[in-house]
């Protein structure tokens, strides 16, 4: 397999009416398995902040807004994920058997530890909202409080 790497965008992740979310803004080598939860998430911090009647103009704030909150963790994920890989990918053979010795001496809560702010991590959801999608144009959608 080849795995290519590349730098976040940075804070900025569009321009105007338009935002990139998951890799296209912030690709995570697979090392964490956190690629597509990033989009996942992204998606529902968009649809927090879009999904409530919003006017046209205030969309580029609200784009910006969603970039900057996203921000702190996307780029502490690709951080972890660049580590672990480079960890992963260790080649000498000295440097290989002490990884794998800590390895196997770490107990697996301890492990988990480490990771733990990565898979606890909660969205602060301040509404729900439901959305209906018309089915014969599902780019018209509508979404109401709960």
């Amino acid at each position: 397999m080849i795995s290519t790497d590349r730098e976040p965008l940075g804070q900025t992740w569009g321009r105007g009416r338009v935002t990139l979310i998951g890799d296209a803004a912030h690709p995570v080598q697979f090392s964490v398995g956190q690629g597509g939860c990033m989009a996942i998430e992204d998606a529902f911090e968009l649809v927090k902040r879009l999904a409530p009647k919003v006017e046209a103009e205030t969309i580029p704030s609200l784009l910006r807004h969603f970039e900057a909150s996203r921000h702190n963790r996307t780029t502490r994920v690709f951080t972890t994920a660049r580590q672990v890989s480079r960890l992963g990918q260790v080649e000498n053979a000295i440097a290989c058997f002490a990884r794998n010795r800590v390895y196997k001496l770490t107990p697996t809560w301890f492990a988990d530890l480490q990771f733990k702010w990565l898979f606890d991590y909660r969205h602060h959801i301040t509404n729900v909202y439901r959305c209906r999608i018309n089915k014969t144009n599902p780019c018209n959608f509508s979404c109401t409080c709960m």
